[in-house]
């Protein structure tokens, strides 16, 4: 038996997501393409295996092709550095960073990664499903949008503690577009409740449309020029070398010649008869 799997070249331009946001922040249309690639690669695997959960949606398990397609990758084959119960010791004792911690349960199976662990998977109190990598995919989402974790902790105790208690925030230096077009869908990804996540990633795609959609309208509207108000005429567009053109001046049309008044014709006089003389 064997397994063929596809091989993503990492150069020159394919590189995982980490590297790619290492290197500056995406703009927005780009970030929705990646996150529309992330949803439609989940929901296939959905379809193919109803009720399958990653476990472990990061930046460093998803990989950017050179023709710029993301792929998902390490479906569940990562085990773990730290095990659940001992992370709190762990980390306080060596100073483990939360990007090399990958929590798991005392019998060996990986919970995830602290910076993009679902609430529900930490207190282990229910059976994670779809729901669970969505909020996963919603840190993703805030990464690609903010440059930053979800929170401001490098203690994997205390990231897993503000998984359950403390809710997201929008950045105060976070784009205009971001934070009125994305943020209330990455909010809906961050809900501590399953239940006030979306259901499945085909609603989460939909949903990133819509975005794409107002973000491709405004856009469009910036680029129509605004019309001139009533009375007033617009100035001409100004060439490309920045110079204003002379005002073209029209040639006067040439005036056609009177025509000459044609000579008065005199009449000739009348020839005067002289009387024929009487006779002798």
């Amino acid at each position: 038996p064997h397994i063929l799997v596809e091989f993503v070249d990492p150069s020159p331009g394919g590189t995982t997501l980490r590297r790619r946001l290492a290197g500056g922040l995406p703009p927005l249309t780009l970030l929705l393409d990646w996150a529309l690639h992330l949803c439609r690669g989940m929901d296939y695997v959905a379809y193919v295996d109803p009720g399958f959960y990653h476990g472990d949606l990061r930046p460093e398990n998803l990989v950017i092709s050179r023709e710029g397609v993301l792929k998902i990758t390490d479906f569940g084959l990562l085990r773990s550095l730290v095990d659940v119960d001992s992370v709190r010791a762990l980390d306080v004792a060596s100073g483990t960073p939360v990007t090399s911690a990958v929590v798991e349960t005392a019998d060996g199976l990986p919970v995830g990664s602290p910076p993009y662990l679902a609430p529900e998977r930490i207190k282990g109190a229910v059976t994670p499903d779809v729901r669970s990598d969505i909020y996963s995919a919603g840190c993703v989402l805030y990464e690609m949008a903010f440059g930053r974790w979800l929170f401001a902790e490098s203690r994997v105790d205390r990231f897993l503690e503000k998984h359950l208690a403390e809710e997201p925030a929008l950045p105060t230096d976070a784009p205009d577009d971001v934070g009125r077009l994305l943020w209330p869908v990455i909010q809906r990804c961050l809900a501590k409740g399953p239940a006030d996540r979306p259901p499945d990633f085909a609603t989460l795609a939909a949903q990133l449309e819509a975005v794409r959609d107002a973000v491709a309208q405004e856009a469009a509207a910036k680029a129509v020029p605004e019309a001139a108000p009533e009375g007033l005429e617009q100035a001409p567009p100004v060439p490309a070398s920045g110079l204003v053109p002379e005002a073209e001046v029209q040639p006067e049309a040439e005036s056609e010649p009177e025509p000459e008044p044609e000579p008065e014709v005199q009449p000739e006089p009348e020839a005067e008869v002289q009387p024929e003389p009487e006779p002798q």
